[in-house]
């Protein structure tokens, strides 16, 4: 009984002692945690929901999904850097555990480098916004209406609704042309016509088609020249501005009115022709 005693005394004895020697280091490093463990918590949430904030304030259309994704793996890194804090604070030895998580995150990112390339180019596209959901692109030899800004792919309807998804990082690696970012586009047509025809009686006819549709801009102006001569004939180049949202309907309208009046007016543009000499032999 006596050595039982004898145990419980020198038990707490011990823990007395380590109070005296160590207290107020202790008592300093429990307070701390507790601020880091509460005080990081509601820093997380705040961050968090300004960041919710401002994913639905940006103009850019992103899929919801990738919106959450974002705000999911901005929680995590958050509440990973939160915990390695409480741990480093409360003395624990975090160098196995991050040398641990180092192999693992190298090991993963060998194995899935074009993954990984995907995702980084999906961040770039984020946050840069060359093209944003319905705006019309052109990227390489596909284009289409933008469906889809995903985090690996972004999907593209295309005239004849078919669904091309491309990966991130082949758009960052090539031209994007974004038909839809500005509000005016220009339309450049050119036609050959012979030398028999007067060029100034065709210039006259084609402006009077171009003014007489008000879906063409009076400012820019539209305009007709001269722009080549070839064996064939002239080039008679001409364009014209119009709204974004009209550029193709005005433009198909324009070619049928412009075939009407070269018609009517007796105009053809010059034909190709192709000649072959066969060789006689003795």
């Amino acid at each position: 009984m006596s050595e039982i005693w004898q145990f419980i005394k020198d038990f707490f004895q011990k823990i007395a002692d380590f109070f005296v020697n160590n207290g107020m280091e202790v008592f300093a490093r429990a307070i701390f945690a507790i601020i880091i463990i509460f005080g990081g918590h509601f820093l997380i949430k705040l961050v968090i929901g300004l960041l919710k904030k401002s994913v639905k304030k940006n103009k850019i259309k992103v899929d919801k999904s990738v919106r959450f994704f974002i705000i999911d793996l901005f929680n995590f890194m958050l509440r990973f850097i939160w915990l390695v804090g409480i741990l480093a604070v409360i003395g624990i030895n975090i160098t196995g555990i991050t040398t641990i998580i180092s192999s693992a995150i190298l090991a993963v990112g060998l194995s899935l480098q074009d993954l990984i390339g995907n995702f980084a180019s999906g961040v770039i596209i984020l946050t840069n916004h060359p093209f944003g959901v319905d705006d019309y692109i052109s990227i390489g030899s596909s284009e289409g209406t933008v469906k889809i800004i995903g985090m690996l792919s972004t999907t593209l309807a295309t005239i004849d609704n078919q669904k091309v998804v491309i990966p991130n990082k082949t758009i960052i690696a090539s031209n994007v042309v974004n038909y839809s970012e500005n509000k005016l586009r220009r339309k450049m047509i050119s036609l050959t016509f012979n030398y028999d025809q007067n060029p100034d009686e065709i210039k006259k006819r084609i402006l009077k088609v171009f003014t007489s549709d008000e879906r063409v801009l009076a400012n820019p102006k539209p305009n007709v020249v001269v722009g080549g001569i070839s064996d064939q004939g002239y080039t008679v180049t001409m364009w014209y501005w119009t709204r974004n949202s009209e550029f193709w309907d005005t433009y198909y309208d324009l070619m049928a009115s412009l075939a009407k009046t070269f018609a009517k007016q007796n105009i053809h543009p010059a034909i190709q022709k192709l000649e072959v000499k066969q060789k006689e032999e003795n």
